[in-house]
């Protein structure tokens, strides 16, 4: 009996499938992990802009707040410590709070100047989740 004769062309080719499906085993893994990279991105950036936007809300109350006091009392809160509150995951602080006498003519009427801050309870700038934001309003007392 004589051997059986390979067809011409099938003995260089040895390995070829092998190498071709570790090539696209390893094209589809990248692209899988690229996918799932960008993916974490996009919900990181989005948390972050709602606990941006949830800061905005909270130093806004802390003006609201700043505004009605010196409407109500006519002066301006001294002890920093009280006008310190948290909302929510925030803690806003009066950072600023000036009382100005302006006289116009025989008008006289306090301008006050009012800044509050708002940030992450229990972080710090550059941790994960951290956000601030400042608000400034100018309140005329006529």
């Amino acid at each position: 009996m004589r051997p059986r004769r390979r067809p011409s062309g099938f003995s260089k080719q040895r390995g070829v499938s092998l190498i071709a499906a570790i090539f696209v085993i390893v094209t589809l893994s990248t692209l899988g992990a690229l996918i799932a990279s960008i993916s974490v991105l996009q919900h990181n950036g989005a948390a972050l802009s709602m606990q941006s936007a949830r800061a905005l809300a909270a130093a806004s109350a802390g003006v609201e707040w700043g505004i009605w006091f010196v409407r109500t009392n006519d002066h301006c809160e001294t002890n920093p410590a009280n006008s310190s509150f948290t909302v929510g995951q925030f803690t806003v602080s009066q950072t600023l709070c000036d009382d100005i006498s302006v006289t116009e003519g025989v008008t006289t009427y306090t301008v006050y100047e009012l800044e509050f801050t708002a940030s992450s309870t229990g972080l710090s700038f550059g941790d994960p989740g951290y956000a601030s934001r400042t608000l400034y309003a100018t309140v005329i007392d006529l």
